[in-house]
């Protein structure tokens, strides 16, 4: 398998494309059986991309260098009125739910 960039013409969306190989890309596509998954565009080419080269299988890989300190967690705002109370809301309903359920064990599907 062959993973290869595209990219559609008209908008630009890029997007990963798998074949059996790159004359299977080529055929697939001057069939137009390619098209963008976003806009459906059938226009494709190949984008630019690194090529996955693999490791000898005799090399070690060096272990990576990890930063002094941890990163900043990122600030949370604070939840606005109406999600608390949507939230609440959800609590109750879930609540409620499982309150009027009855457990009919582990092997439900099994059995059913």
């Amino acid at each position: 398998m062959i993973v290869f960039d595209l990219q559609c013409e008209p908008v630009g969306h890029r997007f990963e494309g798998w074949f059996g190989s790159s004359a299977d890309y080529e055929e697939q596509t001057a069939r137009g059986l390619v098209s963008c998954p976003t806009c459906g565009s059938p226009d494709v080419t190949k984008a630019v991309m690194a090529p996955n080269l693999g490791r000898k299988g005799n090399q070690v890989s060096l272990p990576t260098s990890r930063p002094e300190t941890a990163p900043q967690a990122m600030a949370h705002a604070p939840l606005t009125p109406e999600a608390v109370a949507m939230l609440k809301a959800v609590a109750a309903m879930q609540a409620e739910a499982i309150k009027s359920s009855t457990w009919v064990g582990e092997k439900f599907a099994e059995d059913a």
